[in-house]
């Protein structure tokens, strides 16, 4: 009992001692910013909604640190529902995330979002493609236009928060961190209103590759 009793003070401490990072991690990158004023409650709540996750705080500091509206962003996430599950806050972060990448909601806009972030998903697991790339393969199908392809950079632009460019491997769009690639996954697999499926996602680069050796092969 006695050493049962070690362990839940040391879970404790270790808990507290993650708490008091994230708050200095919020008072140096966050509170720093122009027109953000955090007050102590502000400062406790974020704490609470980041659960212990630095992934979580860090993904929201560069979120803010790209809004046009930073009190308004940010208030979004003070405000917002309280979930219990660690995860769940990260995906509800996710899923903020990209709602504000579309500046409208009109669908077709929504579907060349869902299939630029699928085709970085399944290239993950290979050799994650450039823009250029991406651009390529959403020209070669017919359900997308030359300007959708076009917007594949602004997409990478506006979601900096989860996505970067390695400069050091010909400007591959990679994710910043591998639980942005899990909330992908649980998306497409689960079948959510207008993400693509793994299978139509795969048929997609197959076409494409096709059409690429088809067109440029001598």
């Amino acid at each position: 009992l006695a050493g049962t009793d070690s362990c839940r003070s040391s879970d404790i401490n270790a808990e507290e001692q993650t708490d008091s990072d994230i708050r200095k991690y919020i008072k140096k990158n966050l509170q720093a910013m122009k027109d953000i004023h955090l007050g102590a409650e502000d400062m406790d709540r974020l704490v609470k909604q980041a659960a212990g996750l630095f992934i979580w705080i860090s993904t929201l500091v560069r979120y803010i640190a790209d809004s046009e509206n930073t009190t308004r962003d940010l208030s979004l996430f003070l405000s917002g529902e309280d979930l219990e599950e660690p995860l769940q806050k990260l995906y509800a972060l996710y899923d903020t995330i990209l709602k504000g990448a579309l500046s409208t909601r009109n669908k077709r806009d929504m579907d060349t979002l869902h299939a630029i972030l699928g085709l970085i998903f399944v290239a993950a697991n290979n050799r994650p493609l450039s823009v250029h790339s991406l651009s390529a393969f959403l020209c070669n199908d017919l359900r997308y236009s030359y300007e959708d392809a076009k917007s594949v950079e602004n997409v990478i632009r506006l979601l900096h928060a989860v996505l970067y460019q390695d400069r050091d491997q010909g400007d591959a769009v990679r994710v910043l961190h591998p639980s942005f690639l899990d909330y992908l996954q649980d998306r497409i697999e689960e079948g959510v209103a207008g993400w693509m499926s793994i299978e139509l996602l795969h048929r997609l680069l197959f076409q494409g590759c096709m059409t690429t050796l088809h067109r440029g092969l001598k």
